[in-house]
Formats: structure tokens, C-alpha cells, sequence
């Protein structure tokens, strides 16, 4: 059997969504946002590294079916992944868990995990944690060629980019 040679595509996606827009798409609104990619190719040893980011707009979805991420012209379509119809959440009583070990609440929250979904993007007090991050791997052939496409997708509340920005006071700064 001939064996085909492959090429990867990773791309990374970051997004940043206000409180409103976050709560917005969970109650299934569409948004239409700027976020930025950073692809990075491979094959055969050889990277395109270093990525350059490229700013594209983003209609971000959260409708019921399945989850995807579509490249246009003008950027990307996603749509979220959907929490089961039949997920059913598992209470731990607080007397139970005080009575476990650190290893053993690990292994209940591993087996009892809540699939993700846009629940992960709201507050705390709403049973989220205002980041949702997920991987889709796309696999393809083109002129005998494996094209394996990894898209690593993070959507997080705009305070995670405003915190990690670095303003300059007027004037001239020393070095």
C-alpha cells in the first residue's frame, strides 16, 4: 500500500467576549466578533513557524445539532459544542465530600464531569467559569495527500486580554 504523506494545519483561535456578549450567545444569539488566529503549518520536519496572527471577524453560534468551525472569505463561523439532551448532573452532598480524599474527589470530578458547553462561559454564580476551550481535528485528502486541520478554539472574557495589555505613560520612556 502507498503510503500517503501529510501535512498538518494547527490553528489557534482566541476570543474575547464581553459579560454581555458571553451571556448573549448562551442564551443562543448570534455574535459576530474580531478575534485573532494563529496558524502554523507542518510537514515532512519542516514548520512555518514563526505564525503571524491574523485578525479576522468571527459569527460565533450556539445552536442546537452539532458543533462546528467553518473558514470563509471573511474569517470563521463556529458553532459551540452542545451540552447532551440527556446529561443529567450527579450531586455530591457536602458531607461526602468533606469525607474524601484529594484523590478521590479528583476521580468522582473526572467520572462526573459536565460536558462543556456555553454554560462554561458564564459567571461563577451561574455555574461557569467565563472560558470555554475546545478542539476539533479535521481530517482530508487532497491529491493523495492527508491534510490533518487541528483547530484549538479558546473563547474567555475580554478582562483575561485587558489584564495582559501594556500601556505607555505620554511622553518618552527611559530604557
Amino acid at each position: 500500500m502507498k503510503t500517503k504523506k501529510q501535512t498538518v494545519l494547527s490553528i489557534s483561535h482566541h476570543l474575547f467576549l464581553t459579560r454581555e456578549q458571553r451571556y448573549k450567545l448562551h442564551e443562543r444569539n448570534e455574535l459576530e466578533v474580531i478575534g485573532v488566529s494563529v496558524p502554523v503549518w507542518f510537514e515532512q520536519g519542516n514548520t512555518s513557524e514563526p505564525a503571524e496572527e491574523v485578525f479576522s471577524k468571527y459569527i460565533l453560534k450556539n445552536e442546537e445539532g452539532d458543533y462546528f468551525i467553518i473558514n470563509h472569505n471573511y474569517g470563521y463561523e463556529i458553532n459551540l459544542p452542545q451540552m447532551p439532551a440527556d446529561f443529567k448532573t450527579k450531586d455530591l452532598s457536602n458531607e461526602d465530600w468533606r469525607k474524601m480524599t484529594t484523590h478521590e474527589r479528583n476521580e468522582w470530578y473526572k467520572k462526573n464531569s459536565r460536558p462543556i458547553s456555553s454554560l462554561n462561559l458564564l459567571e461563577s454564580h451561574d455555574m461557569g467559569g467565563r472560558f470555554l476551550k475546545w478542539t476539533m481535528v479535521s481530517n482530508l485528502i487532497r491529491q493523495e495527500r492527508k491534510l490533518t486541520i487541528y483547530n484549538h478554539i479558546s473563547i474567555a472574557d475580554i478582562s483575561n486580554l485587558e489584564n495582559t495589555l501594556t500601556f505607555v505613560s505620554s511622553g518618552i520612556s527611559n530604557f
